[in-house]
C-alpha cells in the first residue's frame, strides 16, 4: 500500500487505466440485498477501498448517502477532482478502522478489489459493527483476481460466483479486462 500512499505516485494514470466495472453491477448488488428482504434500505452505502472512487461514483444514482474510505490521501484527491458533480463524502481511513460510522448504521458496503489489502478479521468486526441486520457486504475483483491465504472457503466462492460468465463475471467490461 505504500505505492499508492506516496504523493508521488500518479493517482492520475490510475484513474485513466484502471478497467472499470459495468454499470449492471450496482443493480445485481441491489438485487441481492433486497432478495430475502424486499423492504431493505437503500440509504447509505459506502465503498472502502475505493482507491480513485471509480466504483464509488457509480452509487450516487441508487443510495441517498454515499461514503468512500480510503488509506492513500493520494488516491482520494484524484477521487474528488474525478467526482466533484457527485454527492460523494470521501474519509481518509483504513479499512479496519471505520470508527467515523455508527453501529448498524450502513446499508450496503461495497469493496471493489482492495480486500487483498485488508487485516480481514479487524475488517470483517468492523463491517459486521457498521452494517444494518439487513445489511450487505458486497467484496468483488477482476476475473481471475482474489485468494484468502487463511480462507479457502472465500477462494471456492470466488470460483463459483465471480469468476463464470453465468454469475458475475458478465459484468466485466469485456475490452478492459485484466
Amino acid at each position: 500500500m505504500a505505492t499508492y500512499s506516496n504523493p508521488q505516485y500518479s493517482a492520475a494514470n490510475y484513474q485513466t487505466n484502471r478497467p472499470r466495472y459495468r454499470e449492471t453491477l450496482v443493480d445485481t448488488i441491489l438485487a441481492y440485498h433486497k432478495r430475502d428482504n424486499p423492504g431493505a434500505e437503500t440509504n447509505v452505502a459506502v465503498d472502502v477501498a475505493t482507491g480513485t472512487g471509480i466504483f464509488a461514483r457509480q452509487l450516487p444514482a441508487h443510495f441517498a448517502k454515499v461514503m468512500a474510505t480510503d488509506i492513500s490521501g493520494t488516491m482520494l484527491e484524484s477521487a474528488r477532482a474525478s467526482s466533484a458533480s457527485q454527492a460523494i463524502e470521501y474519509v481518509e481511513s483504513a479499512a479496519e478502522d471505520l470508527s467515523f460510522l455508527g453501529d448498524s448504521s450502513v446499508d450496503v458496503m461495497t469493496v471493489a478489489t482492495g480486500a487483498h489489502w485488508f487485516d480481514t478479521e479487524r475488517f470483517a468486526a468492523e463491517a459486521r459493527r457498521v452494517l444494518r441486520p439487513t445489511g450487505t457486504l458486497a467484496i468483488f475483483g477482476y476475473t481471475g483476481f482474489g485468494h484468502f491465504v487463511d480462507y479457502p472457503q472465500c477462494d471456492k466462492i470466488i470460483k463459483e460466483f465471480g469468476l463464470g460468465d453465468d454469475r458475475l463475471g458478465r459484468f466485466w467490461d469485456r475490452g478492459r479486462e485484466v
